[in-house]
């Protein structure tokens, strides 16, 4: 008897180590790992492995998360230093100089009408604070989806390639099992009398 390919040992360690980052998968899968542990998969034999265990790779949630909420702060930000200086602006507008330009006074705060820190240059600090660990949040976000993806398909290349030879095996008993052509003697077929030559 020839040596199998893959070992139960080993189909069961590319099982185990696919299951420990992507779940027990469905009914169908558990019901085939528990086949494999216990050596008993030949009623597996017509079952396709991208069947048994489909293809899945983890998202960074809590980063894309963090990412989603990053990408409206400077708007809210904006919006809101605009808020605390539109109404001084217009004091300011009707008691002191009626040419006075918005951006100026956002920028300049005379006479202290708002808090300092809704000053523009503070405000657009922030903002492009912001923005810039968007950027770097982004590029780590894609960085680790690429990796984890990368590395997500290699392990599932495997484990369908352990799997189907795994199955594949099951069939060479069965077929080396099958009964020899019956070597009984053939009697010769003879013809109707009326359907015989004359």
């Amino acid at each position: 008897m020839t040596k199998p390919l893959v070992t139960r040992d080993e189909v069961c360690e590319v099982i185990d180590l696919w299951q420990a980052r992507h779940g027990e998968g469905s009914v169908v899968t558990r019901a085939f790992v528990a086949d494999v542990r216990r050596g008993e998969i030949t009623r597996w034999k017509n079952v396709n492995a991208h069947d048994l265990f489909v293809f899945s790779s983890p998202r960074p949630r809590l980063l894309l998360a963090l990412r989603s909420a990053i990408v409206l702060i400077p708007i809210l930000l904006t919006w809101l230093a605009i808020s605390q200086v539109i109404d001084p602006y217009a004091t300011y507008v009707q008691n002191v100089d009626s040419s006075a330009n918005f951006l100026w006074f956002w920028q300049s705060n005379p006479g202290g009408n708002f808090a300092s820190y809704w000053r523009l240059s503070h405000v657009a600090i922030v903002d492009a604070m912001l923005l810039a660990a968007l950027v770097v949040l982004s590029v780590r976000i894609s960085w680790r989806e690429t990796a984890v993806l990368e590395r997500d398909e290699r392990d599932y290349d495997e484990l369908i390639q352990v799997v189907h030879v795994a199955l594949a095996e099951t069939l060479d008993p069965l077929v080396h099992a099958q009964p020899e052509p019956s070597s009984q003697l053939q009697l010769p077929l003879t013809l109707h009398p009326e359907l015989a030559p004359r």
